[in-house]
């Protein structure tokens, strides 16, 4: 799909302004989603242990081949205390519901 000769305008929003706030510190993640769309598939997600939450991540992690090191390192932390859910999903209609009840849990 072309983009050009569309009229396309990029607009700057703060996490205020979108209802959220902005931390005085990072945070590290509680929940870890790898999800792979397949049509028509159920969302049965596994929990994974931290090699293989490691591991999942790098896959989607594109700076790893220049800067193995650092994204060794990032990925780790952020994987240190996480609960990291792997599987497949359908429609987003259907998933982002079921993930948001995950987060309530």
């Amino acid at each position: 799909m072309s983009l050009r000769g569309k009229n396309l305008s990029q607009t700057t929003h703060t996490a205020q302004s979108l209802g959220g706030t902005v931390a005085d510190q990072p945070e590290r993640p509680s929940l870890i989603v790898l999800a792979t769309y397949r049509p028509g598939a159920d969302w049965e997600p596994r929990r994974l242990s931290s090699g293989e939450a490691v591991l999942g991540m790098l896959e989607n992690t594109v700076p790893a081949r220049e800067r193995p090191a650092e994204s060794m390192r990032a990925i780790s932390r952020a994987v240190e205390n996480a609960v990291v859910l792997r599987g497949d999903r359908g429609e987003a209609e259907e998933f982002a519901p079921r993930l948001l009840a995950e987060l309530d849990r």
